[in-house]
């Protein structure tokens, strides 16, 4: 069986040598909560056994107001669990606790369904930039939950690139305010904690990835005057980054317990 607490004792030695979050790096007025994201990918799901496991889960912390995850599918063989650290970094130790006391509660046909439901799971931690987001003015997060598609992207870029990264996407910001584009909300994360690179997560909104293209291609045309400008962004991002996942996440409501919607 796959090790649940030596996850558990790297996500404390994690909280305990982590630098503090900055004051940009605080969560966006518009998600007072949230600063901070548990970000769980399993890759080679049994996609009846994990649904099984995680409905079970869901009925299991039923009555805990505390305990919140949301449950995001890529395809029949990886999902992710997303789960918000209202305190940051610092919130990991309390809810490793959590689902540790939860699963030495379980029976040996819930152990082996634990263990039988995925191949690999692999554990990272972001911390929020809201400078760097783009939210409409008068954005929630009841509108965020609303919303059941992401467009993830994560930019591995070297350290000492990441100022010219975030001067672009500071940038591009400005310019969509500048025409208060309403159709777009994007929050970006930053991880990499003890890596050679910085990794910035950027999640975009939206209810499909049909109206995703769609409304992509409506800011292209309402920011034409600035496509040159926009061009030579995008360009100077590409520069600084050494390599881009991309990934098309569709959330799974009776598998989670709705907390963040991100």
């Amino acid at each position: 069986m796959r090790s649940f607490f030596s996850v558990a004792l790297i996500f404390t030695i994690l909280c305990i040598s982590a630098p503090a979050i900055t004051q940009e790096e605080q969560a966006e007025p518009a998600f007072p909560s949230i600063s901070g994201l548990m970000y769980e990918t399993f890759k080679g799901i049994d996609r009846p056994l994990f649904n099984e496991y995680f409905a079970l889960l869901v009925e299991k912390f039923e009555g805990n107001p505390d305990a919140r995850w949301s449950i995001w599918n890529e395809n029949m063989s990886v999902a992710y669990r997303i789960t918000g650290l209202p305190e940051g970094l610092h919130s990991v130790a309390a809810i490793t606790e959590r689902r540790q006391t939860g699963f030495q509660e379980f029976t040996e046909e819930e152990r082996a369904l634990w263990d039988k439901a995925w191949q690999t799971r692999q554990v990272q931690l972001y911390s929020a930039i809201p400078a760097l987001s783009y939210v409409p003015e008068g954005f929630t997060m009841e509108d965020m939950r609303q919303l059941p598609w992401r467009r993830v992207e994560i930019h591995h870029v070297e350290w000492d690139q990441a100022p010219a990264w975030r001067a672009a996407v500071a940038r591009m910001n400005e310019i969509n305010r500048e025409y208060g584009i309403d159709n777009m909300v994007v929050t970006v994360w930053s991880g990499g904690l003890g890596t050679t690179a910085m990794s910035f997560m950027v999640r975009s909104a939206d209810e499909s990835q049909e109206a995703y293209r769609a409304n992509r291609m409506e800011r292209n045309g309402i920011r034409e005057a600035h496509r040159e400008e926009i061009r030579d962004l995008f360009m100077q991002m590409n520069a600084a980054t050494r390599h881009i996942e991309r990934h098309d996440q569709t959330v799974a409501p009776n598998l989670s317990r709705r907390g963040t919607a991100r």
